[in-house]
């Protein structure tokens, strides 16, 4: 079984990490890079069920390099496309990745592509469909092949909100918060599901919850939900004036964009806080941007944890308050 590699949101690999364990619990994982995690003994047809992820690569070969050059790289990258030259290409799409600036990833591809022409000859092609991915991480070379791509597109998202959220992003706040068997969460910005969908996809018999005021996204979210086959709860209602008395875990994405003034979201933020001293159990995961207006509410809940990540550009924090 060849080992995988897992790219997932930077920042917040951990929750991958969670829930690669609770699936197969004897995988050994590394933290490889920003957003990649390394993964060996995990069964294959699993990788698709991962919710947390982007995509997935099956490992060709990893090479560690005590001396960093275009020739040493170049030397690593055709060793491990010798060792795997069974594949029956036509053309091959090349991907580099370098986390250190000391390396250019245009040359890394440069190189690849004139090591793939050598050993496979074949050709490189931006829109092939097989995709080669050569990383280098430090002085580690790893060669990869696609073999799960976009794995974050969920096939029940049939309604679309102007302003979605990850899916990837949703199901990693509802790991890291710890969400336990037989407990409920709720959502009073619920928009398209996507928080309450992803939740009961990962814990046993959580009950979901979820409300928007906007009457079209509870309706798009209801869609969402039969699309998913999943039992959710939807339904309209301004948060303020939530006809939730109780929850266990309150998990949201608070509004957010231009058209939100300051004084509004630090209203906005007060307001949350207040309602959820009101009705929450055990914990309060805010998923937003806006870290000092969410961290400058004084309020009895306490934050024990803080994840940074970005999505699309935009640096998102994920909030852990407890009781």
């Amino acid at each position: 079984m060849r080992p995988l590699l897992l790219s997932t949101l930077p920042g917040i690999e951990e929750a991958t990490v969670i829930e690669v364990k609770r699936i197969h619990p004897l995988t050994a994982t590394e933290k490889i890079g920003e957003g990649k995690i390394l993964v060996e003994n995990f069964p294959l047809e699993k990788v698709g069920s991962l919710r947390t992820i982007l995509c997935a690569s099956s490992v060709l070969g990893i090479r560690s390099l005590e001396v960093l050059s275009p020739r040493t790289i170049r030397k690593a990258i055709r060793e491990i496309l010798r060792e795997n030259s069974g594949f029956e290409f036509l053309e091959v799409s090349l991907k580099g990745l370098v986390t250190d600036r000391g390396f250019s990833e245009k040359y890394l591809e440069v190189i690849a592509a004139r090591e793939v022409k050598r050993v496979w000859k074949i050709k490189c092609n931006s829109r092939a469909s097989a995709r080669l991915r050569v990383e280098l991480y430090g002085k580690r070379v790893c060669v990869s092949l696609d073999f799960k791509r976009n794995i974050f597109r969920r096939s029940y998202y049939v309604w679309k909100h102007l302003a979605s959220l990850n899916p990837a992003l949703a199901s990693s706040a509802v790991l890291l918060a710890g969400v336990e068997a037989n407990s409920n969460i709720y959502d009073p910005f619920s928009g398209s599901g996507t928080i309450p969908i992803e939740a009961h996809f990962l814990t046993k018999g959580v009950e979901c919850i979820g409300s928007d005021i906007n009457v079209e996204c509870v309706r798009g979210a209801l869609v969402n939900a039969a699309e998913a086959g999943v039992k959710v709860v939807f339904f309209t209602a301004d948060f303020r004036k939530t006809p939730i008395r109780s929850c266990d875990y309150l998990i949201t994405d608070p509004p957010r964009g231009k058209r939100l003034r300051v004084s509004n979201l630090r209203k906005l933020f007060e307001d949350i806080f207040r309602i959820s001293e009101q009705i929450v159990r055990r914990r309060l995961v805010l998923i937003t941007p806006y870290v000092r207006l969410a961290t400058g509410v004084t309020s009895s809940f306490k934050l024990t944890k803080m994840w940074s990540t970005r999505v699309s550009g935009s640096k998102i924090r994920i909030l852990i308050y407890d009781i």
